[in-house]
């Protein structure tokens, strides 16, 4: 995972954990990443680019995009930044 990120800018750790999301509980896996680097962005492995959202914009986000009336059910984290 180092080299797949390696040139990644990771955010700070967060100020305060965020545990829900639009009412969904996150997964502990996502939760201890998040507690090292909430989020970041840059690019990922010779050709991807990717954007992780902070945790304190997840819920401004998913309302944002609607997520649940596309997504049931689920959460964005993120974004390949492609449009």
């Amino acid at each position: 995972m180092k080299e797949l990120f390696r040139n990644f800018d990771f955010n700070e750790a967060p100020a305060e954990m965020i545990t829900t999301v639009c009412g969904m509980e996150l997964p502990e896996d996502y939760l201890e990443f998040m507690s090292e680097h909430n989020g970041g962005e840059g690019p990922i492995g010779e050709v991807g680019y990717g954007c992780f959202f902070r945790l304190e914009e997840l819920e401004a986000a998913n309302t944002e995009y609607d997520v649940q009336k596309s997504l049931p059910g689920h959460i964005v984290i993120g974004s390949d930044m492609g449009g």
